[in-house]
């Protein structure tokens, strides 16, 4: 009990909400990052898709067969 005797409470309310606004004030915009699996990073990273289930995905050579479709990327 003797520290609390030096501190006021309504001051100490008042200046961590002022602390709090201030700090989202001041901090800047989360940016999303997209990575996306290459040869290089498949093995190193984890995913989590738009429900929150986390992945690994699998790198797996394959033969190309003659005809190959271009597949967009997506958003």
């Amino acid at each position: 009990m003797g520290v609390l005797k030096y501190i006021n409470l309504k001051v100490f309310i008042l200046s961590f909400i002022f602390g709090l606004f201030a700090m989202e004030i001041v901090m800047p915009e989360r940016q999303t990052v997209f990575v996306y699996p290459t040869p290089e990073n498949v093995n190193d990273l984890q995913y989590k898709d738009k429900v929150g289930n986390c992945f690994v995905p699998m790198q797996e050579e394959s033969d190309c067969v003659g005809k190959y479709e271009e597949i967009p990327m997506q958003k």
